[in-house]
C-alpha cells in the first residue's frame, strides 16, 4: 500500500512503506523543527504544564505537536507532526494526454495549466532545460498556490541542513557544558575549542605555536561561534510560535504566571531540564526497531488476507 503525504519539506510525496517516509522525514528540514523544539526550555515547561501558559502562540504549538522531550523521533511524525506540515490540497501533477479526444475534454481551469509539443527523440538534460526555461517564462507562472498546511515551512534558500546539523549540536555542549564566555564562569568549553571540535572554519584553526596569525584566528573563531549560537537561539525562539526556519530577532513574551516561573526556576536548579539531540546512529537503531515492527504488522495482515483453501 502506497503512502502519500504531500509536505513541502520532502523531497518525495509517495512511500512505499512507513520506514521509508520515515527516513525521508529524517533526512529532511523538519528533523531540525524537531531539534528546534527539543532545544527548547519553554517548550519543554509548556509540555510540563500540559499546555499552561500565557503566551497564546506558545500553547497552540503545544497542541499542535504535542510532547517531544522523551519521545522518539518516528512517534512523533507519525502521531503528531506529520499532519500539521501535509498541505490540505496535494499539487498538481502533470499528465499525459494521448489522443485528440481527450485534450479536447481536457477542462483547463483558472489558466494552472499549459500545453507543450514535447519530442520523444529529445534528451533529456536538454528537455529538462527547455522545460523550465518555458514554465519560468509564462505568465501566468506567478499564480502558485499558497501553502495550506497548518504549519507551513518558512520560506527559504540554499539552507545546507549539515550546518543546522552543527549548529545544534554545538550549541547543546555549550548549554550542557556551561559555556563560560556566556555566564561569566571558569568552567565550560571556550567558544574556540567549539569552533574547533564542530569545523566551524578550518581556515581559523591555529596551526601550531608558530603560527602568526592565532590571536587574530581565535578571536575570528569565537565571533563565528557566537553567530551560529545566535542563529540556534533565533530558530528556537521562532519554532516556539510555530514558524520555522527563521532567524528573525523576537522581542520577549510573557508566558508564565509567577508561581509557574518559581516552579521553573526550581526544576533548571535540579537539573530537570536538559535539550535533547539524537545522532544518527542513533535514529538508525530506532528505524530499525520500527522496521521490525512494522514488518510483523505486514506479516500479520498478509496471514489473514490470505485464501482459504478447501480441502
Amino acid at each position: 500500500m502506497t503512502i502519500t503525504t504531500f509536505a513541502k519539506g520532502l523531497s518525495k510525496y509517495s512511500f512505499n512503506t512507513i520506514e521509508e517516509e520515515l527516513t525521508y522525514a529524517w533526512n529532511s528540514i523538519y528533523r531540525h523543527w524537531w531539534f528546534a523544539l527539543r532545544c527548547s526550555r519553554d517548550y519543554w515547561w509548556v509540555c510540563q504544564e500540559k499546555g499552561k501558559t500565557l503566551d497564546p502562540e506558545l500553547k497552540r504549538v503545544y497542541k499542535a505537536f504535542g510532547p517531544v522531550h522523551g519521545r522518539t523521533f518516528s512517534d512523533w511524525w507519525r502521531y503528531s507532526a506529520r499532519e500539521n506540515f501535509k498541505e490540505e490540497i496535494a499539487p498538481p501533477k502533470a499528465m499525459l494526454l494521448s489522443s485528440r479526444a481527450e485534450l479536447d475534454n481536457f477542462i483547463f481551469e483558472d489558466n494552472e495549466w499549459m500545453l507543450l509539443r514535447v519530442p520523444l527523440n529529445i534528451k533529456e538534460p536538454k528537455l529538462i532545460e527547455d522545460f523550465v526555461q518555458i514554465l519560468r517564462n509564462h505568465p501566468n507562472r506567478k499564480n502558485l498556490r499558497n501553502p495550506t498546511a497548518k504549519f507551513p515551512l518558512r520560506k527559504h534558500q540554499n539552507i545546507q541542513l549539515e550546518v543546522y546539523e552543527n549548529a545544534f549540536w554545538l550549541w547543546q555542549e555549550a548549554e550542557l557544558s556551561g559555556d563560560r564566555q556566556r555566564v561569566g564562569t571558569s568552567k565550560g568549553i571556550s567558544y574556540y575549542d567549539l569552533g574547533v571540535k564542530y569545523n566551524v572554519n578550518l581556515d581559523l584553526v591555529i596551526n601550531g605555536p608558530d603560527d602568526m596569525r592565532k590571536h587574530k584566528k581565535r578571536n575570528a573563531m569565537k565571533v563565528t561561534v557566537h553567530r551560529m549560537l545566535s542563529k540556534v537561539n533565533a530558530l528556537v525562539a521562532n519554532a516556539e510560535i510555530g514558524i520555522f526556519p527563521s532567524e528573525s530577532p523576537l522581542e520577549p513574551r510573557e508566558r508564565w504566571s509567577p508561581s509557574q516561573l518559581k516552579r521553573l526556576e526550581k526544576s533548571i536548579a535540579n537539573g530537570d531540564w536538559q535539550p535533547q539531540l539524537m545522532t544518527n546512529n542513533e535514529w538508525a537503531a530506532e528505524l530499525k526497531q520500527v522496521h521490525a515492527e512494522e514488518q510483523a504488522n505486514r506479516e500479520e495482515v498478509n496471514m489473514f488476507a490470505a485464501p482459504r483453501h478447501r480441502f
